[in-house]
């Protein structure tokens, strides 16, 4: 741990880029749980909230470290 309560590897702290988008009030309340909880055991997490064009463009290309997501199956 570094003195500011941050975990650090050769002078680097480790941080997380937690991608998500802003289209649900709820998505920020996880987002600041999350990044709560990661500071917690030392980790920054990063929160990049975008509109869903840009979260679903960043989301296909793998522009991130942490994203939250679900599959639902619909019956034909």
């Amino acid at each position: 741990m570094g003195p500011d309560g941050f975990r650090r590897r050769g002078g680097r702290r480790f941080t997380l880029q937690y991608l998500s988008t802003s289209a649900y009030p709820i998505y920020r309340s996880v987002a600041e749980i999350l990044r709560e909880a990661y500071a917690k055991v030392g980790i920054e997490l990063v929160v990049r909230s975008l509109d869903w064009a840009a979260y679903a463009q960043r989301f296909a290309a793998g522009e991130f470290d942490v994203a939250l997501t679900a599959n639902i199956f619909l019956p034909p």
